[in-house]
């Protein structure tokens, strides 16, 4: 065991709460609890003006994913943080670090040592329920593609966010640039806050 390795373009991926949502299958509202407990939490949380900016990186897209899994295995999420809290004062990332299971309604973890807790007969039980990381990890990826094709260009999708423009291929508002780029904020803080999308993006929206 080791803690998941992140790929250099792991590590560009990030997308909105909406999105996040989305690639976990989940609702908004369902995201915002998980966050208000503390189970995931995003790469990014920025006050913009009177709006919350919540970006979820790659590691954080997965724990989405093992958190979705495992939430309907214990009574509620509060056994989650329970769990997650004792865990995290041994681990940075108990989600992607630890091997995850369950079976007739228990939930179970694997330590590095390959010793499991949680079970009430330690080290006895087959485990029927392992999550598979490298296949969330796979997952995550091929949601999060976009095609180069759509890079530096602004569409309007029907049922997209209110058909609002958005920069093409992703989810993202041109309004929300709009705001960055009216604060007086260059490219690189711009992308900081949003790394799905290019310079050429941005120029896209300058020139709308």
């Amino acid at each position: 065991f080791s803690v998941m390795r992140v790929d250099s373009a792991d590590q560009l991926i990030g997308v909105s709460a909406r999105r996040a949502a989305e690639i976990a299958g989940i609702t908004p509202d369902r995201l915002r609890r998980w966050e208000s407990y503390e189970l995931v939490r995003p790469n990014v949380r920025r006050q913009l003006g009177h709006k919350v900016v919540r970006l979820y990186g790659f590691t954080e897209l997965v724990e989405l994913l093992v958190v979705r899994e495992l939430e309907g295995i214990p009574s509620d999420v509060r056994k989650l943080r329970r769990v997650l809290d004792d865990l995290r004062s041994e681990y940075a990332s108990p989600w992607t670090e630890l091997r995850w299971a369950h079976d007739q309604g228990e939930l179970y973890w694997q330590h590095p040592d390959g010793t499991w807790s949680g079970d009430r007969r330690p080290n006895q039980m087959v485990m029927t329920g392992t999550l598979d990381l490298k296949l969330i990890r796979a997952r995550v990826r091929e949601s999060v593609k976009r095609d180069p094709s759509t890079v530096g260009r602004i569409e309007t999708r029907r049922g997209v966010l209110a058909s609002k423009p958005v920069i093409a291929g992703t989810r993202t508002p041109v309004s929300a640039i709009h705001e960055y780029i009216e604060a007086g904020y260059g490219d690189d803080a711009i992308i900081e806050a949003y790394p799905h999308i290019t310079r050429e993006d941005i120029a896209a929206v300058r020139a709308s």
